[in-house]
């Protein structure tokens, strides 16, 4: 009697979402072991507990710095995100960099 091995590979995407929150003033590198897709990102303050340091005056998103995010982090491993104190689009308000992505790539099982 022969014994017949059967090796089967799936292909198939693989998709981990994540979560990166940016105190103004500060940075975050995103990390992925595929590809970063960033699914939203805001620059400003959608509530008061996230980045509580300084002033809270205003609610609402203040730039285009989530176009920026998009532009510089979709489709690469990794990448550096800023929310630079020099830029103050929320005037009087300590603002914060929130942005979500997921890690998609190829997944080989055997």
């Amino acid at each position: 009697i022969a014994e017949l091995t059967l090796t089967l590979f799936l292909m198939g995407s693989v998709s981990v979402s994540d979560h990166s929150v940016t105190c103004e003033g500060s940075q975050s590198n995103l990390q992925c072991g595929q590809v970063i897709v960033v699914s939203w990102a805001n620059y400003g303050r959608r509530d008061t507990t996230t980045c509580p340091d300084g002033p809270l005056h205003l609610l609402s998103p203040c730039a285009d710095s989530p176009f920026i995010c998009i532009h510089r982090c979709n489709w690469q491993n990794s990448c550096t995100v800023k929310a630079p104190s020099s830029v103050d689009p929320c005037r009087g308000t300590y603002e914060y960099l929130e942005v979500f992505f997921t890690c998609q790539g190829k997944l080989l099982k055997q």
